[in-house]
C-alpha cells in the first residue's frame, strides 16, 4: 500500500464542509489516500508536459520548489491534496489558489499570477493538466477503452468492464466520475496488474473529451447516443457531435471506434479511423441483433456476427435499447480478443444498480424504477415505454421533473416530454416537479387516462406520490441528477438509500483498500 504519510483526511473535511462547497469528500478514505506509485520533482513534471522551464526557472518564488517531489498532480476543486502540482480547473478563483497554497500545494499551474504564490502561468493549465496526467497513465501499459455520448455512457461501461473482467484485470470507476479531473486522478492510480482500462468520458464541456483523449491515449473508443445533453455549453447538437467524436484524436495508431450504424451519421469526422458498427436490425453492421424479447425476467435476444449467433439474456432489465448497451460491450471484447463464451458469462452476470435504470422492491412491494441521474426526452421516452415491460405490473406512476443545462432548448425539451406523456395512455399517473415541467404539463390536456399532479419541490411530492401507490405499482423516476430524486425515494422509501448508494460505497472502500505498487 502507498499512501500519504503527514496527512489527515479529517482535516481537509473538515476544511472543505467549512467551506460548503461539497457535502461529502467522495475522494478521501476512512484513513489515508491513495498516492501514485511514481514520484517525480515538479521540474520532471513540468518537463513531460512540454513546458519549457528555462525563464520560470528565473523566477525566485519557483527557486525553492523544483526539485520537490509531487505526490499527486491535482485539480485545485475539488480533491486537492497535500504535496501536490495543482492546476486550475473549471471556476477556480483566487481564493480557492490561495486555499490550496496555504494547505500544502507545492505550486498552481494557472493562466494568470496571483499574489506572491508560486504560480507556474501558462495559457491552459487544462491542457498541461492533460499532459502531466498522461505520464502517469502511459507508465502503465494496459489498454484503455473509452466511452463518450449524451445517453448511455455508464450503462456502457459497466457491461463493458463486465464482460472483460471476466477474462482480463480491468481497472474500472463504476461511478459516473467522468469529466477532466476524475480521469486524470484514476490515471494516477491505476493498479500494476491491469490489463484493461474502461473509462467513461463526459462530454459537458467544450474541447475536454479531446484533453481526456490525451490522457487514455484509447485503444478502444465507444461513441454512444448524441443528443441534447449539456447543449447548453454547446449551442448545437453538431458541436455536441463533434466534441464527442474528438476522443479519436489522441487515439492509438491502431486504434478502432464503435458507433452505432442505426444513429450514427458523422463518418466523415472520423475519416483514417478503424470504425466497427453495430445495429438493432441492420445486418450490414459487424454486430447486429434479431429475435429481441421482452419475458418475464428480463431480454433475450441473439448477437449476430460473421463469427456466428450467440444467445444472451439480461436479466431484470425491460428497456430495448440496453440491447445496444450489450452490442457495444460484446463488439469491444471481442477487439481484444475475449473468447466469446465468456463474454455472453459477463452478460449473464450483470446487473443494474445505483440509480440508473435500477428496478427495486420496495418493503411495501412497490417497483421503484430508480432512473435518475440524468435525462433527455430519448431516455425518458424509453424509461416510459419500459414500465409497460415489467411483469406483475398493475398500476404504472411516472414522476418526472426538470431537465438541466438546456439553455435556449429548455421550453422545447420539456414540452417534448409533456407529448411522450400524451402519447403513452398506460401511464395512470403522472407527477410534474419543477417549474419548467410544470409549465410544460399545463400546455397539455393529456388525452389519455393520465392524472396529472404539478408539485413545486420534492417535498410537496412525497404525500401525492403516496396516495396513488396499490399493490402492482410500478413508479419510475426520471429527471436530471440536480432535481435530488434519489434524495425523494430515499424519504419515502429509507430502507432503499443503501442499494441506491452502493456504487459511491464501493468507491469509498477502493480509495482505502486498492494495492499500488
Amino acid at each position: 500500500m502507498a499512501f500519504t504519510k503527514d496527512f489527515s483526511v479529517d482535516d481537509v473535511a473538515r476544511r472543505l464542509n467549512k467551506r460548503k462547497k461539497y457535502k461529502d469528500v467522495l475522494y478521501f478514505g476512512k484513513k489515508c489516500l491513495c498516492a501514485p506509485s511514481f514520484l517525480r520533482s515538479v521540474k520532471q513534471i513540468c518537463e513531460f508536459a512540454c513546458l519549457d522551464v528555462s525563464a520560470l526557472m528565473q523566477n525566485p518564488l519557483l527557486n525553492r520548489i523544483w526539485y520537490r517531489p509531487v505526490v499527486s498532480i491535482s485539480a485545485v476543486e475539488p480533491h486537492f491534496t497535500k504535496h501536490s502540482l495543482c492546476c486550475t480547473m473549471y471556476d477556480d478563483n483566487d481564493d480557492d489558489v490561495r486555499w490550496a497554497y496555504e494547505n500544502g500545494a507545492i505550486a498552481i499551474v494557472t493562466d494568470h499570477k496571483v499574489d506572491n504564490i508560486p504560480c507556474i502561468v501558462v495559457d491552459s493549465p487544462q491542457r498541461v493538466y492533460s499532459k502531466m496526467c498522461s505520464y502517469y497513465r502511459n507508465l502503465r501499459k494496459a489498454e484503455c477503452i473509452a466511452v463518450t455520448g449524451s445517453i448511455g455512457k455508464t450503462t456502457v461501461k459497466r457491461m463493458v468492464n463486465c464482460v472483460l473482467k471476466e477474462e482480463f484485470n480491468t481497472f474500472c470507476n463504476l461511478t459516473n466520475r467522468n469529466i477532466l479531473y476524475n480521469v486524470g486522478f484514476f490515471s494516477q492510480h491505476i493498479p500494476a496488474n491491469t490489463e484493461f482500462i474502461v473509462q467513461e468520458v463526459s462530454e459537458d464541456t467544450p474541447n475536454y473529451v479531446e484533453h481526456m483523449s490525451q490522457i487514455l491515449c484509447p485503444s478502444v473508443s465507444i461513441i454512444t447516443c448524441m443528443d441534447q445533453s449539456h447543449i447548453e455549453a454547446f449551442g448545437s447538437k453538431e458541436a455536441i457531435v463533434n466534441e464527442c467524436c474528438s476522443i479519436v484524436k489522441y487515439m492509438r495508431e491502431d486504434g478502432t471506434v464503435i458507433v452505432n450504424k442505426d444513429e450514427f451519421t458523422s463518418f466523415e469526422k472520423l475519416q483514417g479511423k478503424h470504425l466497427i458498427t453495430i445495429s438493432m436490425s441492420n445486418q450490414s453492421a459487424d454486430y447486429y441483433a434479431d429475435d429481441v424479447r421482452i419475458v418475464n425476467d428480463g431480454l433475450v435476444f441473439n448477437i449476430c456476427s460473421k463469427m456466428g449467433r450467440y444467445p444472451v439474456k439480461l436479466h431484470h432489465i425491460y428497456a430495448i435499447h440496453n440491447v445496444t448497451c450489450a452490442l457495444y460491450a460484446f463488439a469491444a471484447a471481442r477487439i481484444m480478443n475475449e473468447a466469446p463464451e465468456r463474454i455472453i458469462k459477463g452478460l449473464d452476470n450483470f446487473r443494474m444498480y445505483g440509480v440508473r435504470q435500477n428496478i427495486m422492491k420496495a418493503p411495501d412491494g412497490t417497483l421503484v424504477y430508480a432512473d435518475c441521474y440524468n435525462a433527455v426526452p430519448k431516455s425518458i421516452m424509453t424509461a416510459v415505454l419500459a414500465m409497460k415491460e415489467v411483469p406483475g405490473v398493475k398500476k404504472c406512476i411516472a414522476v418526472l421533473g426538470d431537465i438541466a443545462e438546456t439553455g435556449s432548448y429548455m421550453e422545447q425539451v420539456h414540452e417534448e416530454i409533456a407529448s411522450i406523456i400524451d402519447n403513452a395512455p398506460w401511464v395512470d399517473v403522472v407527477i410534474g416537479i419543477g417549474d419548467n415541467t410544470i409549465k410544460a404539463f399545463k400546455k397539455y390536456s393529456f388525452k389519455g387516462n393520465s392524472t396529472v399532479e404539478l408539485c413545486s419541490n420534492i417535498d410537496s411530492a412525497i404525500e401525492k406520490i403516496r396516495k396513488h401507490i396499490i399493490d402492482g405499482s410500478i413508479v419510475l423516476f426520471k429527471a436530471s441528477h440536480s432535481m435530488e430524486f434519489d434524495l425523494l425515494i430515499g424519504k419515502i422509501w429509507p430502507d432503499l438509500r443503501k442499494e441506491m448508494y452502493c456504487e459511491w460505497d464501493d468507491e469509498r472502500k477502493w480509495l482505502v483498500d486498492v494495492e499500488i505498487s
